[in-house]
């Protein structure tokens, strides 16, 4: 069923009026595009069956993670130029639908050689390219010449993740050409992650059936097609833009209802406290932990904890910033406090991340002189806009983890499904594992049992001709003539 123009508006509506009570500080390129194209809210519709509640929820978490990753931002010149060159993700040709075909070599992938957060930037990067050419695009995973070394569950789910949460109704087709038996573990837990609707998109290919999909003109050589075309990295020759106005300032990321600022991990945060080399007595605030928030298990939970005090003689404001806001789910992330007040922070990991991915993980705590009490949310926001950099105390905290968290190696998960899915995932690992062990094994007999076939014909070659030569000395051996005397009769 096709969103009506009254869907779209309504949703529209809706979303404005949400960032407007919110105070939502939205990049202005996604303001513009929310209120401009109809193409966009109508995917977010479709992607939830005209349910208007989760088609606004997703909008506004959407425009909340294009804000903390800085999408807008993303170019040629700010991702690893490398990983874009390396022809592991192209856009190129398409399928008989005339939707892009999203290209991911998969035998160019190697589980850990690259840097995983530069890689999500290139796959962002060229998810945005394809949104630009249309609404649509089929994801093509070439599986030709791969094993279990290029099966990186975390990068895959990564791209699972972007579809279902950030880039509405945006599959085509998922084509999965020429998979290898031993994968065949692997893509059962991928099935799990994905919607119905996307596990009814997924298609098993090769180069007999791919015509199906792909027109054998748009289908390049290797794929058993006439497209003789080989990578070459061109930069975008003009980029699409949803507003004309262009805005560097950093972002606010609102994650669900608590906001958490997100931080470059470049800005400072390895340099000590500013306040190290003041005396207590001059202090605003005093943080405890103050150097680093310890997380520990509570229950199905990995959740850290900080409490600031306001020392100073006045009211002030503070505001928590972290370099992952993803990861974490900070409660409350900002606010004020009167002389002397106190208020206990709670940062949560969320259950989709490893308790060991945290460590290179660093929060700031900033606070700045306040000139009333009990100030209005828009008070608050107005003081850090027009806050002098000279008054404002920053204090940086690294992250820790208790013993009493499950090993690293293991993820942070609730129990029930997603704990089953856990384990289910750490069970097909340990069965690639074995399976590639078990790979080697036959791949060495089947090396010794083509020695031993070689050995064996040498042997009935060797045995053959001998026995030939046997016989040729034998035919041709003298013969003598007896003479028998004749009988008497």
């Amino acid at each position: 069923m096709e969103p009506s123009y009254q869907d779209i508006q309504e949703l529209r509506s809706k979303f404005n009026q949400r960032v407007q009570d919110e105070n939502k500080d939205f990049h202005p390129k996604d303001l513009s595009r929310a209120n401009s194209d109809d193409n966009w809210l109508k995917r977010f519709l479709v992607h939830h069956d005209l349910d208007k509640k989760e088609a606004l929820n997703m909008l506004l978490d959407t425009c909340e993670w294009r804000k903390a990753t800085k999408v807008n931002e993303l170019n040629e010149n700010t991702i690893n130029r490398e990983y874009l060159a390396s022809g592991g993700i192209f856009i190129h040709s398409k399928d008989k639908d005339g939707k892009p075909l999203f290209v991911l070599k998969c035998a160019k992938h190697i589980k850990g050689q690259k840097d995983f957060e530069e890689l999500k930037k290139c796959v962002i990067y060229w998810f945005e390219r394809a949104e630009r050419m249309g609404d649509q695009i089929t994801i093509f995973f070439d599986m030709m010449n791969t094993g279990l070394a290029n099966m990186d569950m975390e990068y895959t789910k990564y791209l699972i993740n972007l579809c279902k949460l950030y880039y509405p109704n945006f599959l085509n087709y998922i084509l999965i050409f020429e998979m290898p038996w031993v994968l065949n573990a692997a893509f059962k837990i991928i099935k799990s992650w994905l919607p119905t609707k996307a596990v009814q998109k997924i298609k098993f290919v090769n180069k007999g059936n791919l015509k199906e999909y792909v027109d054998p003109s748009q289908a390049l050589t290797a794929w058993g097609g006439s497209d003789p075309y080989q990578f070459v990295f061109q930069p975008e020759s003009s980029v699409g833009e949803w507003t004309k106005s262009d805005e560097n300032k950093k972002k606010v990321h609102f994650a669900n209802i608590q906001m958490v600022e997100v931080v470059d991990s470049s800005s400072g945060f390895d340099e000590p406290n500013k306040d190290d080399s003041i005396s207590s007595s001059s202090m605003k605030v005093r943080l405890s932990p103050s150097d680093a928030i310890t997380f520990a298990q509570e229950g199905i939970e990995i959740s850290g904890a900080l409490t600031i005090t306001n020392t100073s003689d006045g009211p002030i404001t503070f505001k928590v910033k972290t370099t992952s806001p993803e990861k974490f789910r900070v409660r409350p992330y900002c606010g004020a406090l009167g002389t002397g007040a106190s208020v206990n922070i709670n940062v949560l990991l969320l259950s989709d991340y490893k308790p060991a991915s945290i460590i290179q993980d660093k929060f700031l705590v900033m606070t700045l002189p306040l000139d009333t009490d009990n100030p209005s949310n828009n008070q608050i926001n107005e003081a850090w806009k027009n806050s002098d950099t000279q008054k404002v105390e920053e204090f940086r905290l690294r992250c820790r983890v208790s013993s009493n968290v499950s090993p690293p190696g293991q993820p942070n998960g609730a129990v029930s499904a997603s704990s089953s899915s856990t384990d289910l995932e750490q069970k097909i690992s340990q069965l690639l594992v074995s399976m590639n062990h078990v790979n080697r094994i036959c791949s060495e007999v089947e090396t010794e049992l083509k020695t031993w076939r070689r050995l064996v014909v040498i042997f009935i070659i060797v045995c053959v001709s001998f026995g030939i030569t046997i016989l040729y000395f034998l035919s041709n051996l003298p013969t003598s003539d007896h003479c028998h005397p004749e009988p008497e009769l």
